[in-house]
């Protein structure tokens, strides 16, 4: 297949180049140059498809995605649901994904034991339509899950519990047997958190099987504990300092970064805010807050140079919206942070490549 476009953004340079062709063999991009050139190569019985009025970019990667989730407002509804309603709902939401461009997804957990490693092995042999997907499997924690009061039901189909370095190796024995191709760690679960020395486990069973590790750390104390033990990435950061970031930057470590708009939330909460007005106060408190502290997070890591990758990490269903669409709201937030498109349109392609280490696919 060849695609002949208008033009072709240069993601890396941030320029547009005009005239160019897109060579496509095997599902898999095999060139990218002049359209002329490209054209007198190729054999006959070749597609070409004229996409002269359109711009085309990379496929875009959500680099912290739940598939499996699909929450009404702050109600788990996903909870409730059945093993094979919720693969139901994964494939709807990955399909959907597929369709806004987004042609790979880091599944973070949420899918039981092992859902998302099934959908990925589907998708991967077309019986079913999604993304490229790195899968988790089930995420490691301190005991008690990611919550401090699920049922051990719960438990033991969504985490793997964590309390010293031995079980802490055999947590991501137990989650690459599973078919986890990235291993996804909640360093910091309330006052429960993950220490050092089990991290550094973590960190060093996975990565002697070429697997990453994403470490979820919101405080200073859990983001520091994945920047000692040299996690591939930090998802939130959200009390990162520039000391810590500069670490993160001079180690390689990435950033996941995922804000929302005020208005986004209103939309995604206002059933729920419908049913308790007494809370609108509050909401509307904690929307200034998130606007100064998403506003602080990003120029903050900017300042330091750390790599940044966006993530969704879109759990709702949000109204009026399909999860594709509800899962770019992120880079719509990122500009109106402070990003520039490029380093945007960069945040979502190359960047995350890196991250995977698909930077050569």
């Amino acid at each position: 297949m060849l695609l002949k476009a208008g033009r072709l953004l240069d993601v890396r340079n941030g320029t547009y180049l005009l005239n160019q062709g897109v060579l496509i063999k095997d599902g898999y991009i095999v060139q990218v140059g002049e359209y002329s050139k490209l054209q007198k190569r190729v054999q006959t019985n070749v597609t070409s498809i004229d996409l002269s009025q359109l711009t085309l970019l990379p496929g875009l990667v959500d680099s912290h995605s739940h598939l499996f989730s699909a929450s009404d407002g702050r109600i788990d509804t996903t909870s409730q649901m059945s093993g094979v309603q919720r693969q139901l709902v994964a494939e709807k939401n990955a399909r959907e994904v597929l369709e806004v461009g987004i042609t790979t997804v880091r599944n973070l957990g949420g899918s039981g034991v092992n859902g998302d490693a099934i959908l990925r092995d589907l998708i991967n042999a077309g019986r079913a339509s999604g993304p490229r997907i790195v899968a988790a499997t089930r995420k490691l924690t301190p005991p008690g899950g990611q919550s401090g009061s699920l049922s051990q039901e719960v438990i033991d189909r969504e985490f793997l519990i964590v309390d010293t370095p031995d079980r802490a190796r055999q947590a991501v024995r137990d989650a690459i047997k599973s078919g986890a191709n990235i291993i996804k760690v909640v360093i910091d679960a309330g006052p429960r958190a993950i220490n050092l020395p089990e991290m550094k486990a973590i960190v060093d069973q996975a990565h002697r099987q070429n697997i990453k590790v994403a470490a979820h750390a919101t405080s200073e104390g859990g983001i520091r504990t994945a920047v000692d033990a040299g996690v591939d990435s930090v998802e939130h950061g959200n009390q990162a300092n520039g000391e810590i970031l500069t670490t993160m930057r001079e180690k390689g470590i990435y950033l996941m970064l995922n804000l929302y708009m005020s208005d986004s939330l209103r939309h995604i909460f206002a059933a729920e805010l419908k049913r308790s007005p007494g809370q609108k106060t509050d909401f509307e408190d904690f929307l200034k807050n998130n606007d100064e502290q998403s506003r602080q997070r990003l120029q903050k890591a900017m300042n330091a140079g750390v790599k940044i990758v966006a993530g969704s990490d879109m759990v709702f269903v949000y109204p009026g919206k399909t999860r594709g669409e509800a899962s770019l709201i992120v880079l719509y937030a990122l500009q109106h942070y402070g990003m520039r498109p490029i380093e945007i349109i960069r945040a979502t392609t190359i960047n995350a490549a890196e991250l995977l280490g698909w930077q050569d696919v």
